[in-house]
């Protein structure tokens, strides 16, 4: 994901220069892998941490223990980050960061700084242009991706589209997905130079995560099947539901 598509073309956006390191030049990323090592081993006392290796997780049971879903996790992660770790003294620079930022953004008496920079204008798009990107046909039935269908009045001016290079080819059009939740996906319309949340075709079907579906998909294998349509994709996902809560009620018995 460093190098791919997607960063590219958000960076492109918005004026950002990529600058990669050396590869094996370690000294030129110590300040961040000291940081990342910092925000670990926090992360590593939470309820249901996995740990970083069998040695250190002994006898530990991470699922028994684990109490929050991956939203909760990110806004406990997020609170680490913003909150106490960059407002907490920090043992080298014997300052919290967000001092020692402020300073370098604003200045000191002893030296001026350049300011605060311009920061982007609509925040939500900011977030659509760092998704994962994709292209797509837009067809009668509106688009799909790994089987599940997506639409919404949006494209129907683009059902069957031509690329303008060619007389027969069909025209691909720019989409972006949430992997945290795939029951709807970002449109970029060409004429009007905006994104379009476009749901499930079938909005009655729950939100799931990426991974679920994955997960989803293994599961029909293991049973010899294939995701063949997305009503075997939220059949096979209300049967794991099943499972699991009929497992949990013999477990408690």
């Amino acid at each position: 994901e460093f190098r791919g598509n997607t960063l590219k073309k958000g960076c492109e956006e918005y004026g950002i220069e990529l600058r990669f390191r050396k590869v094996k030049t370690p000294q030129y990323g110590g300040h961040i892998e000291r940081m990342l090592g910092t925000l670990l081993s926090e992360m590593h006392t939470a309820p249901g941490t996995t740990f970083s290796n069998p040695k250190d997780k002994g006898e530990f049971d991470s699922a028994a223990d684990a109490a929050m879903t991956l939203e909760d996790f990110e806004r406990w992660l997020a609170n680490l980050i913003l909150g106490a770790y960059h407002n907490r003294v920090h043992s080298s620079l014997g300052v919290p960061p967000m001092l020692r930022f402020k300073q370098g953004i604003l200045g000191t008496e002893e030296s001026p700084g350049p300011g605060l920079i311009q920061v982007a204008a609509d925040p939500e798009r900011l977030r659509i242009n760092f998704l994962p990107i994709d292209e797509r046909v837009v067809q009668p039935m509106g688009i799909v991706i790994d089987k599940i269908w997506y639409y919404a009045d949006a494209l129907r001016q683009w059902i069957g589209a031509v690329d303008p290079g060619s007389l027969t080819r069909k025209r691909k059009f720019l989409i972006r997905r949430d992997p945290r939740d795939i029951s709807f996906i970002y449109f970029y319309d060409p004429d009007l130079e905006r994104y379009f949340r476009i749901p499930y075709r079938h909005m009655a079907h729950p939100a799931i995560s990426l991974w679920e579906l994955r997960t989803i998909q293994r599961f029909l294998a293991d049973q010899g099947k294939e995701a063949e349509d997305e009503e075997a994709i939220f059949q096979a996902l209300e049967e794991m539901v099943r499972i699991e809560e009929e497992s949990v009620r013999q477990t408690r018995k």
